[in-house]
This record gives structure tokens, sequence and C-alpha cells, in this order.
């Protein structure tokens, strides 16, 4: 003997539909405020530097600008360039490439590949912190 069906009584039928209909307007209101908005760079405090400002001048430019971000993480950003390099461990810690490609070898020890200490860019980088 086939069981008999009891129909949905229609206030149920109504309740699920609202509910759903709720829950799928929620997620079209979430889904349009996930939208990037424009992304704007933290600011910094900053100082142009150039070879009368650190002696010995560590680098092969000539000036550019020295920044103090969070956690005192120095950068230097050579005049004319993008491209910002981390100077100390806590820029690199922070995704900044080392400034071998700009960084000055000691023309006292000739032949060695030691390079100019970069502590004179350091300290007026970390008096900007």
């Amino acid at each position: 003997m086939a069981e008999k069906q009891m129909p949905v009584p229609r206030v149920y039928v109504i309740a699920f539909g609202a509910v759903g209909a709720a829950v799928l307007l929620g997620w079209v209101v979430a889904a349009s405020r996930d939208q990037p908005e424009a992304w704007t760079p933290p600011v910094a405090p900053q100082r142009m530097v150039s070879r009368a400002d650190v002696t010995p001048w560590p680098f092969t430019v000539d000036s550019g600008t020295l920044r103090c971000w969070t956690h005192s993480g120095v950068t230097f950003q050579p005049s004319g360039s993008t491209t910002e390099y981390g100077l100390n461990g806590s820029a690199r810690t922070m995704g900044y490439s080392g400034p071998e490609a700009i960084w000055a070898v000691d023309p006292a020890l000739p032949g060695s590949g030691l390079r100019l200490d970069l502590g004179g860019a350091i300290a007026i980088g970390n008096a900007l912190c």
C-alpha cells in the first residue's frame, strides 16, 4: 500500500522562500562591496640626500631620497628611479631588495669587493623615524 504524502503547508513554502530570497540578496550586496578601492601607499618621513650629506657617499648614484618606514625600515630611492632599496634588515624584511645594484665598492680596498659603509645613510634615515 502506498503511503499518502501530506501536502506542505503554504506558510512553510512562503517562509522558506523568504529566507532564501534574503540570503540571496545578502550575498549579492556583499559581493558588490568586494570591489577593491583605490590603493594609496602610506607616506613615510623622507629626506633628499646627496654626496654632500653623507661621508663617505656609499652609492654609485649622485642623490636620492631616504625614507623611514614602519619598524625603522630605512630605504633609499635614487633620484629619477622608481626602485627603492632596503638599507637595513628591517627594510629587507618588509620586502625591499638590498642596495647591491647601487652600492659603491670601497676605493681604498681595490679588488677586495668590499663595499662602502652604509652607516651614515642609515643614521640619517633612522633620524626620520
